[in-house]
């Protein structure tokens, strides 16, 4: 029996003789012979094992001590002992058709209400007390920020600029009804727009173009308002398909190092967009790989033709919010209790009345919003006809749109200790796109620069966004004209600052290298690649690059030496410990991880390997008598992997070796009789555990 120190014995019922030293010898039965002693934990169950409790020690794990004495079972036995079924299909268990489909058959009604309108839930549980007056401060500032980058960015699409208006309030009733991202502000955002542009102008004809240069095309023309709605319903649609079938969990390959080094990358776009307004000066346009470095260039071109009186606006500005965001802000907000001051807002108004009082648009060149037209506009139904020839471009939209919503949604999460649901996100920003399309509106995606705002003008729940879009009504109403005065530079500034919060992740590199350089690696590339090749390359770059490094690992099965030590339960990996005990009659190889045709070339060799430089400086007669392959941490196995064992088998018999095999049990217990591989390896070399494996082998030196 084992001692104190855990020193393993092996008690023999009768005369050893282990395995069968031929394949005819197969009725050898070794679970009526052997038994062991172990030291593996405590064990509450009496039948199982006896404890004693050491008080002296003030090492809790050297308190309690454990002898476990038990029969050892081969994997015939075990089943036996245990009563081996395969269960029937859990619940938790589907296939991915079965994964694909189980949105449309979870019909329960109240449930499905509540999943698809989350608003169901936060509205009754909402403290207007407590929250709602840092949402109407984040959302009348918000609302703010969307007249001018609405009218900009619609611009931005070659559509009129009151649609970018109209993006930031119809699709977001849908929004705020389906919505979970708290922080996250939709509506127009750069990067689409851009995207927007080059199906746009393909497929729609300008006003000015005469009729007969239009009938005399070859391709069917379309307005500019059409375009603009199929390609939003198409956008929609396609984020809606993608939620109903799920595919909103591969959002789970994003990881945390993509995400920050794509939306750093992404806040360049942004920070370049307000580069004209903030020194009044007009540069072209440019798109595809390198479009960053061809407007800047230009801008060094044009640097010349700078409106100081804009200059001289944006540099008070921007040092005005810096200031109080690095030095005022804190005493500010303890000043009000707790309250987020507007300060963007602040210099919304200052800048109207400046800029009206001192005439800048007429007296010193300063480009301002200019008038902000009033009303709704009708429904329209999109051209269904147009769907598949812009189905391309809408998927790109579609995914870079979502992706950014999404990133931008789980960093604020994150930051603020709440879920987002990727696939709620997909179908409530596709249904929010799919209804705006009706309404003349763009695609809608979350702002990095109004997003900022958000966050930092103290927003708690969607109520802001909510704020925002009723204040927006109201603009569309009424208010409007009250805006025309205010300078592009003073919401250009605003949105500068507020993405110095995007660019201080760069600092975040350092830590990702410091815990894994691959991660560091990634970060550099999503970044690197967004800026260089431009926003939909880098993100297909870096989310390939992502995927193949899951798949390299997944791939990628784990073969490892174990050698044993004077405690029989503990193996432990020889490279990394140096007190174990050298066996000369055994090998023990760990496998772990998903097997499959993919990876059995791979496994094939690394056994080999593995084995090769064990044995290469033995003799023939020194090597080891068995070969152990622990498979504990084998999660599948397909024919191609079953086969390799078979061939292994065979390789070790003719150099009259043994293989012996430990912890294949439950589902692919029972897959190894479909796969025949009893006809090859007798059952009898199959253990529920190492421990069992090698109490049987180590009988054999007795």
């Amino acid at each position: 029996m084992m001692t104190g120190t855990g020193v393993p014995s092996i008690r023999s019922n009768s005369e050893p003789s282990t395995f069968a030293e031929t394949e005819d010898d197969a009725n050898e039965d070794e679970y009526d012979k052997f038994s062991i002693s172990l030291n593996l934990g405590v064990r509450t169950n009496p039948r199982m094992a006896a404890y004693r409790v050491d008080d002296s020690s003030d090492d809790e794990s050297m308190k309690a001590e454990v002898k476990l004495d038990r029969l050892a079972y081969n994997q015939v036995k075990f089943n036996e002992r245990f009563q081996f079924e395969l269960p029937s299909k859990s619940k938790n268990t589907m296939s991915f058709w079965g994964a694909c489909t189980k949105g449309l058959r979870e019909w329960n009604p109240w449930t499905v209400l509540v999943r698809l309108f989350p608003i169901l839930h936060w509205l009754p549980n909402y403290n207007w007390r407590s929250d709602f007056v840092f949402d109407a401060a984040g959302g009348f500032t918000v609302a703010v920020m969307h007249i001018p980058q609405g009218m900009a960015y619609g611009i931005l699409a070659s559509v009129d600029p009151i649609v970018g208006i109209y993006t930031a309030f119809f699709p977001i009733l849908i929004y705020i009804l389906m919505g979970t991202s708290r922080h996250a502000s939709f509506g127009t955002f750069a990067l689409i727009s851009i995207l927007l542009l080059s199906p746009i102008q393909k497929y729609s004809y300008s006003p000015r173009i005469h009729a007969e240069d239009v009938s005399s095309s070859t391709e069917e023309k379309y307005s500019q308002a059409e375009v603009l709605a199929a390609l939003s319903f198409t956008v929609g649609l396609i984020q809606v398909m993608c939620s109903i079938f799920r595919l909103g969990q591969f959002c789970s390959l994003l990881s945390d190092p993509l995400i920050s080094g794509f939306t750093t990358g992404s806040a360049c776009f942004v920070f370049t967009s307000q580069l004209e307004h903030l020194l009044g000066i007009d540069i072209p346009k440019f798109f595809g790989p390198f479009n960053l470095i061809k407007f800047y260039r230009e801008l060094f071109l044009h640097i010349d033709e700078t409106n100081l009186t804009t200059l001289t606006i944006s540099v008070t500005c921007i040092s005005f919010l810096l200031l109080y965001d690095l030095g005022l802000k804190s005493h500010v907000k303890y000043y009000l209790k707790g309250v987020e001051f507007p300060i963007q807002l602040l210099c919304v108004i200052i800048g109207i009345l400046v800029s009206h009082f001192l005439n800048l648009n007429e007296d010193y060149g300063v480009k301002i919003i200019g008038l902000v037209p009033t009303g709704l506009p009708y429904p329209t139904i999109p051209p269904v006809r147009l769907i598949p020839k812009i189905a391309v471009d809408s998927m790109m939209i579609a995914i870079v749109g979502f992706v950014i919503s999404y990133s931008l949604g789980r960093l604020f999460a994150k930051k603020h200790d709440y879920k987002v649901k990727p696939s709620q996100e997909l179908i409530a920003q596709g249904c929010s796109s799919m209804f705006g399309a009706f309404f003349n509106s763009l695609p809608i995606a979350a702002s990095l620069s109004r997003s900022a705002i958000q966050e930092e003008s103290g927003c708690r729940t969607l109520m802001s966004t909510a704020v925002s879009a009723f204040a927006l009504l109201w603009v569309l109403l009424f208010a409007g004209p009250l805006f025309k005065p205010l300078p592009n530079a003073i919401l250009s500034s605003i949105i500068v600052v507020a993405l110095r919060s995007m660019f201080l992740k760069v600092r975040e590199v350092v830590s990702f290298t410091r815990k894994s350089s691959f991660d560091g690696l990634v970060w550099t590339l999503a970044f690197v690649s967004t800026v260089i090749l431009d926003v939909d390359y880098g993100l297909l770059v870096t989310f390939t690059v992502n995927v193949l490094s899951v798949l390299h690992s997944s791939l990628t099965p784990t073969v490892q030496v174990l050698s044993e030590t004077d405690f029989l339960d503990l193996n432990i990996d020889p490279k990394c410990y140096h007190d174990v005990i050298e066996s000369s009659d055994c090998m023990i190889v760990k496998i772990a991880g998903k097997l499959c045709f993919a990876n059995a070339i791979k496994l094939e060799e690394s056994i080999e390997d593995t084995i090769n430089d064990q044995t290469n400086d033995k003799t023939l007669s020194d090597q080891p008598r068995y070969l152990l392959l622990e498979m504990s941490g084998v999660s599948e196995m397909d024919p191609a992997t079953w086969s390799i064992l078979d061939g292994i088998h065979k390789v070790l018999l003719k150099n009259n070796q043994i293989l012996v095999i430990s912890g294949l049990q439950g589902p692919l217990w029972s897959q190894r009789q479909l796969m025949r591989i009893l006809d090859v390896i007798p059952e009898r070399r199959f253990f529920p555990t190492l421990q069992d494996a090698l109490a049987v082998i180590h009988s054999k030196r007795k």
